[in-house]
């Protein structure tokens, strides 16, 4: 009898040894997993707040009637001359609005003549098609209001 319980309790400490190793051993991966991960994070560039601002800007919704009312002023006084992906008759309209400012835009198409006097990208611009084509003389055909609205279009076509 005394030889039984003997045998039950070293089954019963070798059972518990393993369990003990076992756990330790899982407390252990569990620390190294936590590590490992947490070097992983650190690893990643952190978003700046000049990032931030911009994803902010970039969900303002757009308005679709505005870029609507844009693009037909578009084709009725500048597709005849301007594409967005290739050099028509006149430059691309490609990233217009990262070469230009809204200012120079309006100054150009409103009375090209006049402007091309004191500025040389507007002269080279026009250098680059048929000079009687590509006059503009659209101060009195592009209201300020309608300009806005062209404006908008360019800024926020789908591509």
């Amino acid at each position: 009898m005394m030889i039984m319980l003997f045998h039950n309790w070293q089954e019963a400490f070798h059972k518990w040894k393993q369990r003990y190793i076992l756990a330790v051993h899982n407390s252990i991966m569990t620390k190294l997993f936590i590590f490992f991960v947490t070097v992983l994070l650190a690893m990643i560039p952190s978003v700046s707040k000049s990032q931030t601002k911009t994803a902010k800007v970039s969900k303002i919704k757009v308005d679709s009637l505005k870029v609507k009312q844009g693009e037909k002023i578009y084709k009725r006084n500048c597709s005849t001359c301007h594409h967005f992906e290739k050099q028509l008759i006149a430059a691309s309209l490609k990233n217009v609005m990262q070469r230009h400012t809204k200012e120079w835009i309006f100054e150009y198409i409103s009375d090209d003549a006049a402007f091309m006097k004191n500025d040389t990208t507007a002269r080279r611009l026009n250098k680059q098609g048929d000079a009687w084509v590509t006059s503009h003389h659209f101060k009195e055909q592009i209201s300020k209001k309608d300009f806005d609205k062209l404006i908008y279009f360019l800024e926020n076509r789908k591509k």
